[in-house]
């Protein structure tokens, strides 16, 4: 058992690759960049992963949490990666496709209701109300009106 208690540290052997990433493939086990590929648009340890023009101007780095991808709308859990300046987050497999440039800073929120922010949308009203929560007020209380309901005091 003793074996088990050394600190091992080994490089694994490159291999001729195809150009994409394996779901097998962890970024933890690549080699770090030489000084010759580090820069400010570096790839590092995503150089093997096929990416769009859009994709090539982030500055990625591997994602430390759960979250919605994007491009795809999807949940991102372990093939993930985020951008280090506007916190774009998508799938490695999504930056072969993705159109979003990146800003050099923080993206807005994605949460629009029809095309404008929430808020945007209460302004608009006389009452401040937004359409869409008188309408489900309305439908809530139309279902309630059907059912029986016994309150013991």
């Amino acid at each position: 058992m003793n074996f088990l208690l050394g600190d091992f540290h080994r490089k694994l052997p490159r291999t001729p690759s195809s150009g994409t990433m394996s779901s097998a493939d962890d970024l933890d086990e690549r080699e770090p960049p030489s000084p010759s590929e580090a820069g400010p648009n570096s790839l590092g340890t995503f150089k093997k992963t096929l990416m769009s023009k859009a994709a090539l101007t982030h500055k990625f780095r591997k994602l430390r949490s759960p979250t919605k991808c994007r491009d795809c709308e999807g949940i991102v859990v372990f093939q993930g990666v985020e951008c280090e300046e506007c916190l774009l987050v998508c799938h490695r497999k999504c930056l072969e496709n993705l159109v979003i440039i990146c800003g050099h800073q923080k993206l807005l929120g994605k949460i629009h209701l029809f095309g404008a922010e929430f808020t945007q949308v209460a302004k608009k009203e006389p009452d401040g109300i937004p359409f869409v929560l008188k309408i489900c007020a309305l439908e809530i209380e139309n279902r309630a009106l059907c059912l029986q309901v016994h309150y013991n005091f």
